[in-house]
């Protein structure tokens, strides 16, 4: 078994908790956390996991094999980097770090010591997101338009780097390693409404080579929990509602074209010059059956395999890495007030 220490108990640490707590290939030896409450109510259902507020506590262990870290984003690189040299493979929550030269450096220690390193791109191993990708790529949605995505909360902010970086993470993955689209040019604009230090609302749009534009708004303001990701192709569109529990993908047998003779346009009336250059057709709509499989556990056996065999997780430090470095480009941005940012890395 992969005796295994969480640091850092926060929400999505609990969440990882309970899902390596569930798998057979996992022995939870510790829980570190700085607040000692956490730690309490977690001993009343974890009362064989040893306790401690203390990293050094892992580090020293040598009867830990892994280490999972679910704390906030800027003490990534820091704690990463310490459980590498102390011997321990890791799973970091995303995203890896703040900087993309502090992600390749943890890369290549976790390298040189032949170590699992793995970071938890839960879109990765979202089965109704893949289902997503998979109409894209055989083009059963038609040429790529454009895409939109909403990651919408509430108050629930850590007021670490800001909403880009913690909820942007998602849409960015998606783009650049599920779909493997090549940017260009980034731009984005926050809103600093809650704190002058950091945004709380962003609206961000990347440029891809392939012509389509990705747009990306998130908030720590917004009346609703939103998860929404809308595809537009030239045949059909296609919505990701990962908050919907019986509709997490809705396709649309829907298109907007000229008319210029189109026969799929046959029999629309066309006495105004708008008619006559735009007609909508409206088909059917199919929620598909997907097979849902909870990602969490997914991510979890992956990373144990990993460990066990040496492959590179699906989530690998690579991927983690360039989605960190579209991040540092969309904050430089955001810091110029909008300003686009070349991406000369991917060109």
């Amino acid at each position: 078994m992969i005796k295994t220490a969480i640091i850092g108990c926060g929400y999505w640490g609990r969440l990882l908790i309970r899902s390596i707590a569930q798998q057979p290939d996992y022995h939870i030896r510790y829980f570190c956390d700085i607040d000692p409450n956490r730690l309490a109510q977690l001993k009343k259902n974890y009362g064989y996991v040893n306790m401690t507020t203390e990293l050094h506590s892992i580090l020293t262990d040598v009867a830990v094999d892994a280490v999972v870290i679910a704390t906030p984003v800027h003490s990534h690189y820091e704690i990463a980097k310490a459980c590498l040299e102390a011997g321990k493979h890791i799973l970091i929550e995303q995203p890896m770090a703040v900087r993309r030269i502090h992600c390749d450096e943890l890369i290549q220690l976790a390298a040189r010591k032949n170590l699992a390193i793995m970071v938890d791109h839960i879109d990765e191993y979202n089965t109704s997101l893949n289902s997503l990708n998979r109409l894209i790529q055989s083009e059963s949605l038609g040429d790529l338009r454009y895409m939109y995505a909403q990651r919408l909360n509430l108050g629930e902010s850590s007021f670490g780097p800001g909403v880009l970086m913690e909820l942007a993470s998602h849409e960015i993955y998606f783009g650049l390693n599920i779909l493997g689209l090549k940017p260009f040019r980034v731009s984005s604009k926050g809103l600093n409404l809650l704190s002058p230090q950091i945004e709380d609302v962003s609206f961000t749009t990347i440029d891809f080579d392939n012509g389509v534009t990705f747009n990306i708004h998130t908030s720590w303001l917004d009346p609703n929990k939103v998860r929404r990701l809308t595809v537009v192709g030239s045949d059909k569109m296609a919505i990701h509602d990962d908050v919907s529990t019986d509709a997490k993908l809705t396709i649309y047998n829907r298109q907007a074209d000229l008319c210029s003779g189109n026969s799929d346009f046959a029999g629309q009336e066309s006495d105004s010059f708008e008619h006559f250059r735009l007609a909508v057709r409206t088909g059917d709509v199919l929620i598909p059956k997907i097979d849902t499989v909870e990602p969490l556990r997914l991510l979890c056996e992956d990373f144990a395999t990993c460990i066990g065999s040496g492959a590179v997780p699906r989530s690998d430090g690579l991927k983690a890495s360039k989605v960190v470095s579209l991040l540092e480009a969309a904050r430089q941005s955001m810091r110029m007030d909008g300003t686009p940012v070349e991406l000369k890395e991917w060109n």
